[in-house]
């Protein structure tokens, strides 16, 4: 559960700057950047879990949790960046604009403003990415061997392999309640962004 976490607070950490830096500057090339981000998706996990296992063995880091964070990161990543990228771009700059006449900091209006306007999306955004690190199992699988370096599901899913059908579907039952609390946790911030939106 915690790797899971981590997993999901990274991505938005690192993807929402890429975000807003996409949405705020524009620069030549920025819709072919942007492809050229969502493209990265196109190559499947399975392709790619045993080069990183090489890599990570290589580094040191086979068997560690930083071996799982860093491969869910930068499969949440690039949609990360482009689902921020999308909320920021709904925050009219106006706003932004008229805090810095009125005396903040690009950093304060953006810490005032902008990230409070934007807080339901990326809420949403940390929704998406905790919900894609949860439900990967095939990286986390091949990438550790010790239960502490181990999703939930992956770990859930190595214990119940020789287990009767019962405990299957109940291991699955007790891995959709996570996501359902965290789903209910950040309820209201979604209410809110569609709210706004359907006025």
């Amino acid at each position: 559960m915690r790797n899971s976490l981590v997993v999901g607070l990274l991505s938005l950490v690192l993807g929402a700057p890429a975000g807003y830096a996409l949405a705020r500057f524009p620069f030549r090339g920025r819709d072919s950047f942007k492809v050229l981000i969502l493209s990265t998706r196109a190559f499947p996990i399975v392709i790619l879990s045993i080069p990183l296992a090489v890599t990570f063995i290589r580094w040191g880091l086979y068997d560690t949790i930083w071996a799982v964070v860093l491969a869910h990161t930068a499969l949440a990543l690039p949609t990360t960046i482009l689902v921020t990228s999308s909320i920021f771009v709904g925050v009219p700059k106006d706003l932004e604009e008229a805090a810095e006449t009125l005396g903040c900091t690009p950093f304060g209006a953006f810490w005032r403003v902008v990230l409070p306007l934007a807080l339901p999306g990326l809420a949403a955004a940390a929704i998406f990415t905790f919900v894609l690190s949860w439900n990967e199992v095939f990286a986390a699988t091949i990438l550790t061997i010790s239960t502490r370096s181990r999703t939930l599901p992956a770990l859930v899913l190595a214990q119940l392999n020789n287990s009767p059908l019962p405990f299957h579907f109940a291991g699955g039952f007790a891995l959709v309640v996570p996501s359902l609390i965290f789903i209910l946790l950040m309820r209201r911030y979604l209410l809110n962004m569609w709210g706004r939106v359907t006025k």
